[in-house]
C-alpha cells in the first residue's frame, strides 16, 4: 500500500501518492523556472486538473504516479513550449501597428 498525502492544485484538493507528489512538484517547479508569470502557472495548474478529470481523478480523488506521467506527456515538458528567451510561448505574437487611411 502506498503512502498518501493531501495537496491542492488550482484550489482543488486531491489525495496523492507521495511518489506522485514529488513528480508533480518537480514538474511545477520546472514550469516556474521557465516563467516568472504566476498567471501562466495557474492556468497550467487548471489544465492539469482538467486532464486529471479526463483520466477519472475527480476532486478528492487519488493521484497516482501514472496519472502524473500521463499529464506530463499530454502537456509536454517546459522546454518544449518555452521560447528562446525563457518565456512560455502561449500564442502568436501580436503586432501593434496602426493602419492609416490616406
Amino acid at each position: 500500500m502506498n503512502e498518501i498525502t493531501r495537496i491542492h492544485i488550482a484550489k482543488t484538493a486531491y489525495d496523492v501518492e507521495v511518489a506522485a507528489k514529488k513528480q508533480l512538484e518537480k514538474y511545477i517547479k520546472s514550469l516556474e523556472t521557465y516563467t516568472q508569470d504566476a498567471e501562466v502557472v495557474e492556468d497550467i495548474e487548471i489544465r492539469i486538473t482538467e486532464l486529471l478529470a479526463e483520466r477519472g481523478v475527480k476532486a478528492g480523488g487519488v493521484i497516482a504516479s501514472d496519472d502524473v506521467v500521463a499529464v506530463r506527456k499530454q502537456l509536454g515538458e517546459p522546454y518544449e513550449f518555452a521560447d528562446g528567451e525563457g518565456d512560455i510561448a502561449v500564442g502568436a505574437e501580436v503586432s501593434s501597428r496602426r493602419l492609416y487611411r490616406s
